[in-house]
């Protein structure tokens, strides 16, 4: 797994999140048992070694009552190409970069 933070020299970021098909399937299985109880939680963690960056993620089910900063986008495919993933536009918020 590797992570890059990519400072937009706003008070905003971008975070890259590279990982192999092992990690991808270990995150899905993870996250399957996070719906299933959600009081658990788990953790995306570096290691520490190297130049400074991100140290640890935590990974929870939201309350109802916290408030969403984030959404979730389709791949980077053409516009109006989300619905072959079956996204709504709703869902979707399109790349300003």
């Amino acid at each position: 797994m590797h992570i890059e933070i990519e400072d937009f020299k706003t008070g905003w970021y971008q975070l890259y999140f590279g990982m192999t098909v092992e990690e991808i399937d270990q995150l899905i299985r993870l996250l399957e048992l996070l719906r299933q109880d959600t009081s658990q939680h788990f953790h995306i963690f570096s290691d520490y070694t190297g130049a400074e960056g991100v140290g640890d993620i935590e990974l929870y089910i939201k309350e109802n009552s916290e408030v969403s900063n984030m959404v979730i986008g389709g791949l980077a495919i053409q516009p109006n190409n989300n619905r072959l993933l079956g996204l709504t536009e709703s869902v979707v918020k399109h790349d300003t970069n």
